[in-house]
């Protein structure tokens, strides 16, 4: 069953790329229609005198600082919040994107030109600059640890740039995959293919899922990844050795989920949702056959195996490439930086729709307006938020338009905010403390007492569990967390 507000048939969403019935859209979406509307009034107030707050709730607006989702359903239509938007922000222009993505390839091969001269330039003519500022004996002595030292952290510099600029490349696919790069899905395919394969990401595969995130964020059924637990599923976490009171273990752990949260995702769907599992078989992004592409017709299988054909390619290069080059070189080029293009993703993903303002919904509460919503708008500075094209701190219009792209997505997020009123969040917590504080607070979800049942909420830090001795088993269903913990049924009752 779809969650309510999305159509019914092979994916959840209004615009799904990869979507059951939809020959070609493994790569692309159809254009959102919405009628205009009259009303773009500000909606952060209401007429009526809102009702008292709980204290669950009231502790819930204190701990968030007042970043929470209001608790009833959005009063207005998509069609308004759309009129509230200027118009030119919905135009997609291929030059436009083609010259983003030609930055992006750019400034890959400029910071690994760069690279290749830490060893034999940089670091030297760094070190004979101290040895002549030191001068005498000493000099000697310094330049017997200065070369090493000053090249770990060249390197360390660029694996980071390198990881933040192949990160908006990454983000250029995702483009692609929306249908946001161009009104060309012949474009729009080639561009994706080509950026994701080189990042490893079979492109059609992912779109196909990435589309029922979009049809269903933030649905416990339905929703595609960091699915939460509940509280019967973390306490079985519990029980095998899950202690994030532990600032030890919580680190481990994060650092584990941050390392290989999406490969374990593209793997084996880990974070995904039940329904998955229930249908036997492989949860992988790569073969055709897979439980995740069970709904969708034969050319969107097919484009899950043309996707893995390009991966297969992607490492018969590297193959390549380390027996030319060794595979020292090819870590040091491609491997580290993939690394951090991959926490990377993990840490936008996870943070976008996981905080303690934010509700899950169950069927019944859950529509298509409601849980596009449930996202957070967070800013990683200004360098790193136009190097991932603005895919953090505009994300509610992403997920409102997803087609809009994303060189019109800051000018239309200022409309939105406006308009949305109370409708809109946005946390200004720095990236690298929210996600500590998200990965050790959010752990599971539950209902209010005496709130709808069908609207839960994150917990999880503070909460009343007995002491347990931490366990590797207990890191591990940490790491790739709402997944491992929860692969058995739900109770009806839940």
């Amino acid at each position: 069953m779809a969650p309510r507000g999305a159509p019914e048939g092979g994916d959840s969403s209004p615009t799904s790329p990869g979507g059951g019935r939809r020959r070609k859209a493994s790569f692309s979406a159809a254009t959102t229609t919405v009628a205009p509307a009259a009303a773009k009034r500000p909606l952060s107030s209401s007429s009526a005198a809102p009702a008292p707050l709980t204290a669950v709730a009231a502790a819930r607006r204190a701990a968030t600082k007042g970043v929470v989702m209001p608790d009833a359903p959005p009063p207005f239509t998509l069609s308004q919040v759309r009129a509230a938007v200027p118009a030119h922000c919905f135009e997609r222009s291929a030059a436009t994107s083609l010259a983003y993505a030609a930055r992006d390839v750019a400034g890959m091969l400029a910071l690994a030109w760069l690279a290749s001269r830490i060893d034999a330039a940089a670091a030297p003519a760094v070190c004979s600059a101290v040895g002549s500022a030191v001068g005498g004996p000493a000099a000697g002595a310094a330049s017997a640890w200065c070369e090493p030292g000053v090249a770990a952290l060249l390197w360390c510099a660029y694996w980071y740039a390198c990881g933040c600029v192949a990160t908006g490349w990454w983000m250029i696919g995702h483009e692609c995959g929306h249908g946001a790069f161009s009104t060309s899905r012949a474009l729009n395919y080639v561009v994706g293919y080509v950026a994701h394969t080189s990042l490893l990401v079979p492109f059609s595969a992912w779109a196909i899922t990435h589309a029922r995130h979009h049809g269903a964020t933030n649905s416990i059924e339905h929703d595609e990844p960091f699915v939460p637990s509940n509280r019967r599923q973390y306490a079985a976490r519990r029980a095998i050795g899950s202690m994030l009171e532990s600032g030890a273990f919580a680190a481990v752990a994060l650092a584990l989920m941050l390392v290989g949260g999406w490969p374990g995702y593209l793997l084996a769907d880990l974070g995904g949702p039940l329904k998955y599992g229930r249908r036997g078989g492989s949860r992988d992004h790569f073969l055709p056959s897979s439980a995740l592409f069970r709904e969708n017709d034969g050319w969107a299988r097919l484009s899950v195996g043309v996707g893995t054909v390009g991966i297969l390619g992607m490492l018969a290069a590297l193959a390549l490439a380390a027996q030319a080059f060794g595979w020292r070189a090819v870590a040091a080029f491609y491997g580290v930086p993939l690394l951090v293009v991959n926490a990377h993703l993990v840490t936008i993903t996870y943070l976008q729709h996981t905080h303690l303002g934010v509700p899950h919904y169950r069927e019944g509460e859950h529509s298509w307006l409601r849980g596009a919503l449930c996202t957070v708008d967070r800013s990683w500075g200004a360098l790193r938020d136009a190097l991932f094209h603005h895919i953090s701190d505009t994300h509610v219009c992403h997920h409102v338009f997803h087609e809009m792209p994303f060189y019109h997505a800051v000018e239309a997020t200022a409309a939105l905010k406006a308009f949305l009123g109370d409708y809109y969040l946005r946390d200004d917590t720095p990236v690298e403390p929210a996600m500590w504080r998200a990965f050790r607070e959010c752990r599971f979800v539950e209902a209010d007492a005496g709130g709808p049942p069908g609207v839960e909420w994150m917990r999880g830090f503070g909460e009343d569990f007995p002491a347990v001795r931490p366990t590797v088993a207990g890191v591990v269903a940490e790491a790739f967390g709402v997944g491992l913990g929860k692969r058995e049924e739900e109770p009806a009752s839940e």
